[in-house]
Parts: C-alpha cells; structure tokens; sequence
C-alpha cells in the first residue's frame, strides 16, 4: 500500500529503516539471509529496512529447503557391513585373518557403487543384505575357497606358517 506523506532521512520516524537506499551489499545480505530461511520481518530487521521493502527486493527469492542427510535410520554401509560379517565369522568359518582381508576387500567394493545407491543402502536394510549377501559375499566365495584349499595343502605337508594365507 503506497504511502500519502512523503518519508525523509533523519525523520523520527524513519528508526524502523524507511526512507534508507537499498545498495548491493544490503541486497545481497537480505538474498543471504532469505536463502538461510529468516523470515521478512527478522530480514527488515537485521539490514534495518521496512519489512516492506524487503518483500519488494526479495519478490521470487525462496528460502533453501535443507534436507538432512543423515537420518536418524541412516547408517554407515562400511561399518554396517563389517560388522554383520563379524557376527557372522563362527557360522561361516572365517578365520580372523579372513575377516581382515574381507573387509579390507569391502572398501574398494562399496566405492565404486555411486552416491545414490549408497545412500539407498544406508536407508533400507534390505538392500544392505541383498549387497553383502548376494553380491559381495558371492564375489569372495571362490577366493575364501581358493585360500582354504591352499592352507590345507600347507597342513598336509606340514608347513607351520600355514594361517599366513588365510
């Protein structure tokens, strides 16, 4: 709504900001400050403008929606799946040196899936399974074993360094 009187600087009742030039740098902090998701009012406040001048300026600038990327189902895929491959150590009869050099295996695996797929992963248990158990675990089973086989062979003739292997 325009105003009847015409408002000057150094009037009293310019302390709310009416009247003042809006420059770049004020017009940048107010864009900064909406971006951040203030409020008109609490924006009109900090760069001591009218609210209403502040909507006029900022006319089509929206707020920054956040999305919090760590949720509070979210976990760490690495971790998550080392330790599901720890728990599970007895029943699959992985020795510790095994284990070591599975989830030393797991890294390169889990980097080169995409961001996208990760962050499905570390929001839904099921695909977690579905990856250790379907896909990595399958890759690693003819190498498990390979070094089983071979530290069989080193029993059988003797040979005391035998747990080196595997």
């Amino acid at each position: 709504m325009p105003r009847n009187e015409i408002v000057r600087a150094g009037d009293p009742d310019t302390e709310n900001g009416a009247g003042k030039r809006v420059n770049q740098p004020v017009l940048d902090r107010m864009v900064e400050l909406r971006q951040q998701g203030f409020s008109m009012k609490g924006i009109a406040a900090d760069v001591m403008r009218s609210e209403r001048t502040v909507r006029r300026y900022l006319k089509g600038v929206t707020p920054e929606l956040h999305v919090d990327d760590q949720d509070a189902t979210s976990v760490d895929v690495f971790e998550w799946c080392a330790d599901e491959l720890l728990k599970n150590r007895q029943r699959l009869g992985l020795s510790l040196r095994t284990l070591d050099l599975l989830v030393k295996r797991l890294r390169p695996v889990l980097g080169a899936k995409d961001e996208w797929t990760l962050s499905r992963m570390a929001e839904n248990e099921s695909l977690r399974w579905e990856f250790l158990w379907k896909e990595f675990w399958r890759s690693v089973v003819p190498e498990i074993r390979n070094a089983r086989a071979i530290r069989d062979i080193f029993a059988e003739l003797g040979v005391d360094d035998a747990d080196l292997l595997v």
